[in-house]
């Protein structure tokens, strides 16, 4: 209501405007001019600003000019109460529309908080799946490179030279028992004369007594060396295995959690499609918000590159590593085609070396029969058993260029036979129990053969095994492909959250 006050209380009049709400602004902006001239005129008849006929004016009409004065008067009164009451209810129509309006305006305001919250929510999902998934992806990578430094390290030079120590070690221990069925040989040479068999014998059973002790000692360790190489070996198979589970399982379980991160984005997504929907028609005179959208848009594009590049180095890296393994495999295989190299080397110097023993046998025997023929001929047998000691020299001076271990053998022998010149006769008594006693000592050395036989295919079966877990390494780096691949697919799937975030605050 518009009130209006004139020169007596008499004269105040209130008019209300309604406004229909079918018009546009300018229909209401006209309608208004209206209503002010409407008033304007009101003011001018109440305020007697209106011309007036002269006769009114002047006092000197007549009773009825007097009365048809005042009949026109009343009409523009009638009238412009008429007016008045138009414009009061216009009036009023707009006070409704306006009410109306602010009421939807109230509305949206409303569903716009509401959105907003249902988007802060989306974001913090979004922002905690993209922290899970940054430390599942750094934690796989970490995995990834435990497991090659784990595998490198397995076929480290170290390693290696493990294996070829463990090689050496056997190979000793057979150097050793062969050692003693020379000396149980040698034994098979003597035999004592007349009173020096009886004074000799009590010293001879315990030296022979000593020499069986140490084979069988060296036997045993030869047996137990073997036995934990073999478990070593089967302790590093449970190992690798052990480790392809746990990298299987931690895998499975990355994968569920990234499946079950993108329905939850999904579903979170879903309830404010519509919504938005419904206010991408009003928004999309934002243009500016999707210029800053794009610029934002190309910054993390930027970032995904410098991903990739990282993606691509630390791909570059793995593969490098892989070359690097395939070499150090090259070089195992080199290093034991040169261990049989030499062990075929060891065995023609065995050979050679028996062959040498085979002869200093019938020499010795030779010996024997002259000693028996002619006691008188001691002296010249001694200087015959130092020409032989003078060979035992010369063949340890060849030996040695070819195998040191030879060459300790042979001087075992010389000292040995130097030793026991005295005591060759004592010990021809002995000789069927010695030969006896050889016979079981080779066997065992049968048996150590053999054993050394089945650590070498242990040794092949775990370079098998090697091979294969170099493929499940392969195969782990495609699930990782994989993982990041859906990676990728969240965060195309954030892109699309961040954009109508932005484009609601707009």
């Amino acid at each position: 209501s518009i009130c209006c006050t004139s020169s007596s209380p008499s004269n105040r009049c209130c008019v209300t405007v309604m406004f229909s709400g079918l018009g546009s602004i300018s229909d209401l902006n006209q309608q208004f001019a209206q209503f002010t001239s409407n008033l304007t005129n009101l003011d001018s008849l109440q305020d007697g600003s209106n011309p007036i006929p002269a006769t009114a004016k002047a006092g000197h009409a007549t009773s009825d000019d007097q009365s048809s004065t005042v009949r026109s008067l009343e009409l523009a009164n009638e009238k412009l109460t008429e007016e008045l009451s138009c414009q009061q209810s216009l009036m009023n129509d707009l006070k409704a529309y306006l009410s109306v309006k602010d009421d939807q305006l109230t509305s949206k305001d409303a569903e716009i908080v509401f959105l907003a919250k249902e988007l802060n929510q989306a974001i913090e999902l979004e922002q905690v799946a993209t922290k899970v998934l940054s430390e599942y992806r750094l934690q796989t990578e970490e995995k990834l490179k435990a497991l090659t430094e784990d595998l490198a390290d397995r076929q480290s030079p170290k390693k290696r030279v493990d294996k070829i120590t463990l090689s050496n070690e056997l190979k000793v221990a057979s150097r050793k028992i062969e050692e003693l069925e020379r000396r149980l040989a040698e034994a098979l040479n003597a035999r004592p004369v007349g009173s020096e068999a009886s004074q000799s014998g009590v010293s001879e059973d315990s030296s022979h007594a000593l020499a069986l002790e140490e084979s069988h000692r060296a036997t045993a360790l030869a047996h137990q060396q073997a036995q934990e190489l073999k478990e070593h070996l089967t302790s590093v198979e449970k190992d690798i295995i052990s480790q392809k589970n746990q990298y299987s399982s931690e895998l499975d379980n990355a994968n569920q959690c990234i499946e079950q991160l993108r329905s939850d984005l999904l579903t979170s997504s879903a309830g404010a499609t519509s919504q938005i929907a419904e206010l991408q028609v009003q928004l999309s005179e934002k243009a500016g918000a999707l210029e800053k959208l794009e610029v934002d848009l190309q910054a993390y594009l930027n970032n995904i590159v410098e991903l990739n590049e990282e993606k691509s180095l630390l791909l570059d890296r793995i593969a490098r590593a892989e070359s690097r393994c395939v070499e150090l495999e090259a070089s195992l295989r080199a290093t034991q085609a040169s261990v049989s190299s030499l062990e075929h080397q060891n065995t023609h110097t065995s050979n050679a070396a028996s062959d040498e023993v085979a002869q200093l046998r019938d020499l010795a025997d030779t010996r024997m029969r002259l000693l028996q023929e002619a006691e008188g001929k001691v002296s010249t047998l001694t200087e015959k058993l130092k020409d032989m000691m003078h060979r035992f020299a010369e063949l340890k001076a060849k030996s040695t260029a070819q195998n040191q271990q030879l060459e300790e053998r042979l001087a075992d022998i010389t000292k040995l036979a130097q030793a026991k010149d005295s005591e060759i006769l004592g010990l021809r008594l002995k000789m069927e129990n010695a030969e006896r006693s050889g016979s079981d000592t080779r066997l065992k050395v049968s048996e150590l053969a053999e054993r050394y036989g089945e650590a070498q295919r242990e040794i092949t079966r775990l370079r098998s095994v090697v091979e294969e877990r170099l493929a499940e390494t392969v195969i782990l780096t495609e699930q990782r492909d994989q993982g990041t691949v859906a990676l990728s697919s969240c965060e195309a799937q954030r892109d699309d959250l961040a954009q109508r975030l932005h484009m609601l605050e707009e």
